[in-house]
């Protein structure tokens, strides 16, 4: 029986975009594994996630670093040169206290120029940050907890903000201190990178990571070793990583890689597991408030293009978005008053202007809220 002519052209068809295909791929496999052989860092860029670039990235410097022994390997103070920071066996990192360099610290750690004494005679408010709330490349006096805090005669703010943070190491923060300041409102600032943060296991150094089992929390690396223990491991990782890269068919990643990226852009989604994590450990945050007896104000801080385009969001307020329809919590999207405030604000980290402009309406927002109107009331303060 003769195939007919119709269909022999088509499978004709089908045949040489069958092969065109097939040497598409193979002539992106040999450039991606050439790419790979002479330039990691634009290979990797191609082949990871985000996430896992980063995570990767910032392994290899800790690596290097380690290895030129630019610092003394039994120094705790290794992994951040001459930042205010130190390893923590549960955080992975934190202030250190009694700084008194450019990102001064007081006796407890927190960026402040005035030692802690606990005053139960005031408002007490804890902050939880990252490098925007720690303060990065602001001088003391002009962060805006050290603002906020200015505001009222009534206000003490206890600033646990610690740069590259993410969500879990402030939870972790919460959960460990809480009961030491007593506070009356917990602020919890945060921009879109410290969502994901959390799903990171490494971010310039050892950290926690939580993962969810019948959306219960479970952190899988609840200690954390000292320097020379962490470059133990990550030098582990890293080299068992590397090894399966050299030998691995590149284009099925290449083309996760890109999938990612387009559904980002395009669609601005939230990442499933980043979503599910995030909105767990906030809960969990809540729930440890009202345990204490304080009230919680989630803040997304804008940043970058965010402060200017009225019409950009990022990931972290499409998150508060919608985590506040399905929670109910105090809540500050500052980004859209910075957009609207017709300003011209610092593209990176907060300065005076920015950090003045947030501690006002934060401070605005406070005076509304329940804790300070019943503080205000057993008190008989105004």
């Amino acid at each position: 029986m003769r195939i007919p002519e119709i269909i022999k052209n088509i499978l004709c068809s089908i045949k040489g975009i069958i092969i065109v295909i097939a040497i598409t791929i193979l002539l992106f496999e040999i450039s991606l594994q050439i790419i790979l052989y002479y330039n990691h860092d634009l290979a990797r860029k191609l082949l990871y996630s985000s996430y896992l670039f980063r995570e990767y990235r910032l392994t290899e410097i800790f690596l290097k670093n380690y290895e030129r022994n630019l610092k003394d390997p039994s120094d705790e103070h290794f992994a951040w040169s001459d930042e205010p920071y130190e390893v923590h066996k549960t955080r992975g990192w934190t202030t250190r206290k009694n700084v008194k360099t450019f990102h001064q610290t007081n006796n407890m750690g927190h960026r402040n120029y005035r030692d802690y004494i606990y005053n139960r005679n005031q408002f007490a408010i804890v902050t939880l940050g990252d490098s925007f709330t720690f303060g990065t490349e602001a001088k003391t006096k002009d962060i805006w907890p050290i603002l906020l805090e200015g505001k009222s005669k009534y206000y003490q703010v206890v600033n646990l903000g610690v740069g590259g943070y993410g969500i879990d190491q402030m939870y972790i923060t919460l959960k460990e201190t809480i009961k030491s300041y007593k506070p009356n409102i917990v602020l919890l600032a945060y921009i879109a990178d410290d969502l994901k943060r959390s799903l990171y296991k490494f971010n310039g150094y050892e950290k926690p990571r939580f993962i969810l089992m019948n959306n219960r929390l479970i952190n899988k690396n609840p200690y954390i070793g000292n320097v020379e223990q962490t470059y133990n491991m990550i030098k582990e990782d890293y080299d068992i990583l590397t090894k399966k890269n050299e030998r691995k068919f590149l284009f099925p990643a290449a083309l996760n890689n890109l999938y990612a990226i387009l559904i980002n852009k395009f669609f601005n989604s939230l990442d499933n597991e980043l979503e599910k994590i995030n909105t767990r450990l906030i809960e969990e945050i809540f729930i440890i408030c009202k345990r204490e007896n304080a009230e919680l104000l989630l803040i997304h801080l804008g940043s970058g293009k965010g402060l200017m385009d009225i019409n950009f969001k990022d990931k972290g307020e499409i998150f508060l978005e919608q985590y506040i329809l399905t929670h109910k919590v105090e809540y500050i999207k500052s980004r859209e008053l910075f957009a609207n405030a017709d300003k011209s604000w610092a593209p990176g980290h907060y300065q005076r202007q920015e950090n003045e402009y947030l501690a006002e309406i934060i401070h605005r927002k406070i005076q509304k809220m329940s804790s300070w109107n019943n503080w205000v009331s057993n008190s008989g303060k105004k």
